[in-house]
């Protein structure tokens, strides 16, 4: 045990780093205790690296709980109107359910014209420092990116509702419109006008007048929530926080082929930026016109012309079989990739079993062929 002892005390000496003594010449701020001196100018990197990881760590802290707080605010503000409106209207516990530190979500059934509701909040990343900073350089690059707490009310309608007829409709903040495009495949079969119904600053996305016609004047004349859509849609206290409101058959992303029947749904998609816990009361009047909406599309679906019905109809019918040619297509690509493949891999196959001065024949054969073909393109050019 001793000589181990020895071996540890000659180990300790050798990688013990030399005593530097203080240098006289330091003029800065000086802590001196018995035989130790703390110069704090001789830290200096050390220092901005332990400020760095407090600052993030307060900002983790209080980040994570203005998050949670402010998706839970807007919950509270709700919560009655999701108990009327649901026999399920959230978890067992009434709050909602977390997935990681920027997503919060509402899982809601149980209601007539409605299979499912989706809540979804996808919030800043106030607790985390490093990407606040990336998402502050975005900003200054890309004119139109935006980083906010967003809100999306997905519900899943039952087939019936809107009646027979299939259609995309939808209101946009005109702030949000370019963005709205880009994310949604099913906004590229509308075209945009401005309503007299509406302020300035929304505009209608549609696929004819006489939907929008035909559902502004279902709306103006139904006895539920629905009436007061415009109205709450056009309040100046709504406004800040509206993005879009779509009613759509088709799917958000563009699908790899055409549907089935069974596979195409009814999606009404309120989106909205979450308001302050302060001003989570503000969007309650825009959620129950929406619901509103939901009963009168169910109900009283707006009454379209045949021609509008036969447009409609022409143009998925057309969507359809564009989907079918590209995905074909796609098919056939990746057949012959796959075939190509196959050969190529016979080929080496065959040509490792050659010897090394057949190897270099065939090199020069392909290498001959290659040139022959590329003098012939350059002749035809």
């Amino acid at each position: 045990m001793s000589v181990l002892n020895q071996y540890a005390a000659i180990l300790g000496k050798a990688l013990q780093p030399p005593y530097v003594p203080p240098s006289d010449q330091y003029n800065g701020l000086e802590f001196k205790w018995w035989k130790f001196a703390f110069r704090p100018a001789e830290y200096r990197t050390e220092g901005y690296l332990v400020a760095f990881l407090l600052a993030y760590l307060i900002t983790w802290f209080f980040g994570s709980r203005t998050i949670s707080q402010k998706a839970k605010a807007w919950l509270k503000a709700h919560r009655s109107l999701y108990g009327a409106q649901f026999s399920k209207p959230s978890p067992a516990n009434g709050e909602l359910v977390q997935d990681g530190f920027t997503s919060y979500f509402i899982f809601s059934t149980g209601r007539r014209y409605v299979k499912t509701l989706h809540s979804t909040f996808e919030m800043r990343p106030l607790h985390d420092l490093l990407q606040l900073i990336v998402n502050f350089g975005w900003g200054l690059y890309f004119f139109d990116y935006k980083s906010e707490d967003v809100l999306q009310l997905d519900f899943h309608l039952q087939p019936s509702v809107g009646g027979p007829s299939s259609w995309v409709w939808a209101i946009v903040n005109k702030n949000y419109l370019n963005q709205s495009r880009q994310e949604r495949w099913d906004l590229s079969f509308t075209k945009t006008s401005d309503h007299p119904s509406l302020p300035i600053t929304l505009t209608v996305m549609t696929e004819a007048a006489d939907v929008t016609d035909a559902l502004f004047k279902s709306i103006s004349s139904s006895n539920t929530q629905a009436k007061n859509l415009l109205t709450a849609i056009s309040d100046p206290a709504v406004q800040p926080y509206f993005h879009s409101l779509i009613i759509t058959d088709q799917p958000g992303e563009r699908p790899k082929t055409a549907l089935n029947a069974d596979e195409k749904e009814r999606h009404l998609v309120l989106t909205l930026t979450v308001p302050p816990a302060s001003k989570a009361a503000d969007t309650l009047p825009l959620v129950q016109a929406v619901f509103g909406l939901v009963d009168l599309l169910g109900g009283n679906p707006p009454q379209l012309r045949p021609d509008t019905k036969n447009k409609l109809r022409k143009m998925r019918e057309d969507v359809d079989v564009e989907l079918k040619k590209d995905a074909e297509k796609e098919k056939r690509e990746q057949e012959e990739d796959a075939k190509r493949s196959e050969k190529a891999k016979k080929k080496e196959e065959k040509i490792a079993k050659l010897s090394a001065a057949e190897q270099k024949k065939l090199l020069e054969k392909d290498q001959k062929r290659a040139f022959r073909k590329a003098q012939g393109k350059m002749v035809k050019k």
